[in-house]
């Protein structure tokens, strides 16, 4: 069995959400980062 693990960050603006992600992204092999802002 291939287990996935999906983060999700969330906080207030100003607290360092994409400064953790871009960093949790860069350490796991074949990570996806997607960034959005707003409402989707």
């Amino acid at each position: 069995m291939n287990d996935k693990t999906i983060y999700i960050i969330t906080g207030p603006a100003g607290v360092g959400k994409s400064t953790i992600s871009q960093k949790i992204a860069e350490s796991i092999d074949k990570s996806v980062l997607r960034k959005t802002w707003g409402q989707a």
